[in-house]
């Protein structure tokens, strides 16, 4: 009776399993056959980084699937906890904190009003470390000048502050995206070229510049 019983319970983990695996089967086919229409769909709206971690992923699967390959192994010790700059000493912080609210509030970095300055310098030393704030002034201005130039991208002001503050995180900061945004803008817009309008060149030259520029990845 009890050897019955056993067998019985048997049979069914068996089937159990073949139902598992059956369905195991079938979503590794539904995920490729996703990935691969993904893929053709969106593959040149992608940064480099993104191809480059697709193409890291899909790499891994395809050595999965040969058998020459292993899942990654989760590390074994802990990752850095990390700090912001609100948590730094308080010598530090404090600098930091001043060198953000004046920035913030210079006419030449963001132009707020000094009670914005304050908040915006209380929210980004609660955000990023206190190394980041040398790299964030650096970039962000170079990128609002960029767009508020007439030899740039021609914005409003106010809409060139806002373009450096969405994009500095991102900005490939060796790239020289203001001569090179003149090149293609020069190329579309000459009667030799592309003749363009004004204003379809500079947007062509933006199309061309801002997916290099801004492939490094929000790494802040």
């Amino acid at each position: 009776m009890k050897k019955s019983i056993f067998m019985a319970t048997l049979a069914v983990v068996s089937l159990n399993s073949f139902a598992n695996r059956v369905d195991l089967e079938a979503d590794v086919l539904k995920l490729a056959k996703k990935v691969n229409r993904l893929a053709n769909q969106n593959a040149d709206t992608l940064s480099n980084k993104e191809l480059r971690d697709v193409k890291k992923h899909l790499t891994l699967a395809v050595k999965i699937i040969k058998g020459i390959g292993t899942t990654p192994v989760p590390p074994t010790n802990p990752r850095p906890i990390y700090r912001v700059c609100s948590q730094d000493s308080a010598d530090i912080f404090q600098q930091t904190f001043i060198k953000i609210k004046n920035f913030a509030y210079s006419s030449s970095g963001l132009d707020m009003t000094s009670s914005g300055a304050t908040q915006f310098a209380q929210e980004f030393t609660e955000t990023h470390s206190c190394e980041t704030a040398d790299i964030f002034m650096s970039k962000s201005s170079r990128l609002k000048t960029f767009a508020y130039s007439t030899s740039g991208l021609d914005m409003t002001s106010s809409n060139a502050k806002s373009y450096a503050m969405n994009k500095w995180q991102s900005f490939c900061e060796d790239f020289p995206i203001e001569s090179e945004f003149k090149k293609h803008y020069t190329f579309a817009y000459s009667s030799s070229g592309l003749d363009m309008t004004s204003s379809n060149a500079r947007r062509y030259a933006q199309e061309k510049v801002e997916p290099v520029a801004f492939s490094c990845g929000n790494i802040f």
